[in-house]
This record gives C-alpha cells, sequence and structure tokens, in this order.
C-alpha cells in the first residue's frame, strides 16, 4: 500500500512538471508570434536606432581604454604618488594625451589618403566612358567565342542593360526624375547628418565612460551585490573577465593588423602597377577589420572596378590579394592576435550577420568577439557540469 505522503509528493511534482511544460509552451507561441510580427521588428529597429550612438560609444571606449592605460600608468604615473588629490589631474592629462593623439593620427591619416582617394575617384569616373567602350569591345569578343563555341547568343546588349538598371535602381528605372533625384541627395545629406550626430555622440560618451569608469565599476558591483544573486557574481566575473581579455585585444590586435594589410596592399599594388592603389589599399585595409570575411567583402568590388579598367590588372589583383591574404592568415595575423578567436566559421557568421544587422560596420567587427566569449563561457560551463558528474568528455572552447 502506498504513503499518503509519497502519493501527495508525486502530484506535487506532476503538477510542477505540468505547470513548467504549460509555461514553456505559452512562451514558445508567445516568441514565435513576436518573430512573425511585423510590430516586433519596427520596435526592435526602433530602438537599435535609439541606443546606437551609445553602443558607438561603448565599442570606443573599449578600444580607447588601452592607450589611456598606457598613459594613466606609464606617461603620467608620477603625477599623484605623493599627492592623491593630483590624481584627478593625472587622468584628465591621461585622456587629453589619449584622444588628441589618436585625433592627430586620424587627421595625419585623412590628409594624406582622402586627397589621394578623391583623385582616384574623380580620375576614374573621368575615365568610366573609355573603360565602357573597353570593356564592351571585351564583351562583344568573348559573346562571339560563347556564341560560335556552345550556341548561346550573349549579344543582346541592350537586355544586358536593362536587366542591369533594373537590378541597381529597381523596376521603376525608366521613371527616374529630378524630384526622385532631389529625394536621394536629401536622403543622402539626412544620413550623414544623422551620422556626424552618431559619431558626436558617442565620442562624448566614450570619454565620460573613460573618465568615470572606476566609478560605473563601483556602481556596478553595488547593484550586483544588491539585486542578483550571489550564485551569478562568478558568472558576471568571468563575462567581465573574458570581455577585457578577447574583445578589447581582438579589437586593438584586428586594427593593427588591417593597417599592416593596407600598407602592403598599396606598396603591392604599386610595385605591379595597378591603378588606383591608394583607392583598393583603403577599401582592402578598413574592410580586413571585419573578422574572416572582410577580405572577400573588400576585394570584390575591387576586383569589379579593375575588370572595367583592364581585365589582366583585375587578374593580377586577385592572384595578388589572394597571396596576401595567405600571408595575413597564416603569419600576421598569428603574430599579432594570437589565438583570440577559437571559434568555428558557423559563428563568426551568426556574430557577422546579427552584429552587422543591429549596429552596422561597429557590429560587424565587435559581433565575432562577443559571440567568442559567449561561446568561451558556455564552454566552460558544460566542462564544469561534466566534471561534477565524473565524465571524461571535455568540449574544447
Amino acid at each position: 500500500m502506498k504513503n499518503p505522503n509519497q502519493t501527495d509528493n508525486f502530484a506535487s511534482k506532476v503538477k510542477v512538471v505540468g505547470k513548467t511544460v504549460t509555461l514553456c509552451i505559452c512562451a514558445v507561441v508567445l516568441l514565435v508570434f513576436a518573430l512573425f510580427n511585423q510590430w516586433t521588428w519596427q520596435i526592435i529597429a526602433t530602438i537599435t536606432k535609439i541606443v546606437a550612438p551609445l553602443v558607438y560609444g561603448l565599442m570606443l571606449a573599449f578600444i580607447i581604454n588601452y592607450p589611456y592605460e598606457f598613459c594613466y600608468n606609464r606617461l603620467y604615473k608620477k603625477i599623484g604618488t605623493k599627492k592623491p588629490k593630483m590624481l584627478v589631474v593625472r587622468k584628465v592629462l591621461s585622456i587629453v594625451t589619449t584622444y588628441v593623439f589618436l585625433g592627430v593620427i586620424i587627421a595625419f591619416l585623412v590628409a594624406i589618403l582622402i586627397p589621394n582617394v578623391v583623385d582616384s575617384i574623380n580620375s576614374f569616373v573621368d575615365q568610366l566612358p573609355v573603360y565602357l567602350a573597353h570593356f564592351s569591345t571585351a564583351f562583344t569578343h568573348v559573346a562571339t567565342w560563347v556564341n560560335d563555341t556552345f550556341s548561346v547568343d550573349l549579344s543582346d546588349t541592350k537586355a544586358i542593360e536593362d536587366f542591369a538598371s533594373k537590378l541597381i535602381l529597381g523596376e521603376n528605372a525608366s521613371l527616374i526624375s529630378t524630384s526622385h533625384l532631389l529625394n536621394i541627395a536629401l536622403n543622402s545629406i539626412w544620413d550623414f547628418l544623422y551620422g556626424l550626430y552618431n559619431a558626436v555622440i558617442a565620442i562624448i560618451v566614450s570619454v565620460y565612460v573613460i573618465g568615470t569608469k572606476d566609478k560605473l565599476l563601483r556602481q556596478t558591483r553595488k547593484l550586483t551585490l544588491a539585486y542578483v544573486p550571489k550564485r551569478f557574481h562568478k558568472l558576471i566575473r568571468d563575462v567581465k573577465n573574458e570581455s577585457y581579455n578577447i574583445c578589447g585585444k581582438f579589437i586593438i590586435g584586428k586594427i593593427i593588423d588591417s593597417a599592416i594589410i593596407g600598407v602592403l596592399c598599396f606598396i603591392g599594388l604599386t610595385l605591379i602597377g595597378i591603378d588606383y592603389a591608394v583607392l583598393i589599399s583603403v577599401v582592402v585595409g578598413i574592410t580586413n577589420i571585419i573578422p574572416f570575411f572582410g577580405p572577400f567583402i573588400g576585394a570584390i568590388p575591387c576586383a569589379i572596378l579593375l575588370l572595367l579598367v583592364d581585365p589582366w590588372d583585375c587578374l593580377w589583383f586577385v592572384i595578388f590579394i589572394f597571396g596576401l591574404q595567405q600571408l595575413d592568415g597564416n603569419l600576421i595575423g598569428p603574430k599579432i592576435l594570437g589565438d583570440r578567436i577559437g571559434i568555428s566559421g558557423i559563428w563568426v557568421l551568426v556574430g557577422v550577420t546579427i552584429g552587422g544587422g543591429l549596429f552596422g560596420f561597429g557590429g560587424m567587427v565587435f559581433g565575432v568577439p562577443v559571440c567568442a566569449v559567449i561561446y568561451t563561457l558556455l564552454g566552460k560551463a558544460v566542462n564544469n557540469k561534466l566534471n561534477k558528474k565524473n565524465n571524461p568528455i571535455q568540449i574544447k572552447g
């Protein structure tokens, strides 16, 4: 005969399980409904647009923190050692020096690169009719060869032009008017002004975060101790440490690596004799900051540009950029970055896609190290769980 207490315990367990299953089902239904509701995505887009400058500011502060720490702990380390009141002066000097130094570097690069890039763009626009004529002649020869060899007619250039126009301008390509062009110009101006606004807010936020980071860390710790259960304290500490070790050092290393790749690209293209070396090197260097997919994102438009200029230049560029990326992936990158990511390609794709979709270029750069932090913490949690169960299986990462 069953013990009444056992029966009651069994009934209570069944009741708890039933409530849990019901809550999970309701949560899944609500999640699916939210994902397929256009209002959800509009709300997410609005929130993302509002918090974007704050996120950019935090990203910038994350990067700026390293030169700031160098200035504070080494360059001005003697200030405030005897008089604690002078620590404020030490902090202000470190912040000003860091931002002035970075501003000088950016101004120097802009002064050198922008005029050359603008000249390259103007030159390309001026020579575009000539390039298109050469490309049309080459395409005619190729179309003739394909038609003679495979009996496929590619000589209908009018249809190709119509297709390209629809692909670039949409179905209403023939309805382009002055008002439409004016709207495009106004939208471009608005996007530029909004981007400038985000940049200014991001700089202000980064200065505030760097200047008050000690206070912010103390406040965060107080909030954690006051409201977060004790069992989560170690997790928060691990998130902070892994973020500092992976994200910050990876971003700094990636910027240095991309600068080296841009310089090597310029030297190589100049030696080969390829036109628009400065413009192409800038594109390759900037896009190389995007982990793993950056080289492809930068190389494809440059190859298309060179295809219009000279198909042979395009071929040499593709061969050169392939060799340069092999050099970067096997020698330069590992020397600078080390093994700071250690995640599979699918996680890289997830980080680039989600980060880029939410926060643009900055999100694509930070998305991969953020995924690496999550992956590392999950791997440690799983391994700890297996160790407690005396399971010999270990998951790396």
